[in-house]
């Protein structure tokens, strides 16, 4: 690593911004607590504030918002199943995703990419084409 990039990582001038409010004192009451806030329980606050108008929720979470398997896993959101209706599910959250980082003014760091999958044995070879099979077709047979 670059001396001068751990010069300006140390400099008290270019602190990292905060990409979440600080944390605040709880409150003596909720309407709603979330235990958990990974990808789901984020999901649950979302989605009650949009579609319910319930503002007054508290999201606990140990660790850091956004974590557990959402964030240390491969964070993968892909549309690549084996029925049409879980294409279709997946192609929606896929959707999802794309438009939050404007919705909420936040960059989210979701970005669209590829992924490659390295085949070691031949029966990791045949289970690859047959997955990148089952994916066209099941692609091809979607009406979007």
């Amino acid at each position: 690593m670059p001396w001068r990039l751990v010069k300006f990582a140390l400099h008290k001038e270019h602190r990292e911004p905060r990409f979440f409010p600080p944390e605040t004192p709880l409150k003596s009451h909720y309407d709603v607590v979330i235990i958990g806030g990974g990808g789901h329980g984020l999901a649950c606050a979302y989605y009650l504030a949009r579609e319910h108008g319930v503002t007054n929720v508290a999201v606990l979470e140990q660790g850091y918002l956004g974590g557990g398997n959402t964030g240390r896993n491969t964070t993968i959101v892909r549309s690549n199943y084996l029925t049409p209706e879980g294409v279709r599910f997946y192609d929606t959250s896929l959707k999802l995703f794309e438009d939050l980082s404007e919705e909420f003014d936040l960059n989210i760091f979701y970005s669209n990419r590829g992924y490659f999958t390295l085949a070691h044995t031949d029966s990791a070879m045949r289970t690859m084409r047959w997955r990148a099979e089952v994916n066209n077709t099941t692609a091809s047979i979607v009406k979007w």
